[in-house]
């Protein structure tokens, strides 16, 4: 699998959620599964495949950072790589504050 697939995986799973066509506990399950398989792509490849995307950039990073780094292990490291690489392409701007009172839990989409 490459990178692009990794992420219309991730793509396909967010709007299946979106669109409540199935059970929620299948529904995160899959876009956890979905995330932490982009999340083993290099961060520049995950960066160039979201600037590529309708999705808007800051905000997707932020997002995938958020949720993550609650998925543990290995993850919470490769989420902040992304951050990182995302903060060097763009030097002086912030991604989106995690929200406040936000829950630990993963995958509790705000």
């Amino acid at each position: 699998m490459d990178v692009a697939v990794a992420w219309e995986n991730l793509v396909q799973s967010i709007a299946a959620i979106e669109g409540g066509e199935d059970d929620w506990e299948i529904l995160t399950a899959t876009c956890m599964a979905a995330m932490e398989i982009l999340l083993e792509y290099p961060p520049q490849e995950v960066l160039a495949q979201i600037e590529a995307s309708d999705m808007p950039t800051r905000a997707t990073v932020s997002w995938l950072a958020w949720e993550g780094s609650k998925l543990g292990g290995g993850n919470a490291q490769r989420s902040m790589g992304l951050v990182a690489c995302w903060q060097e392409a763009n030097p002086g701007q912030e991604l989106i504050a995690a929200p406040k009172g936000g829950s630990q839990r993963p995958m509790l989409l705000h």
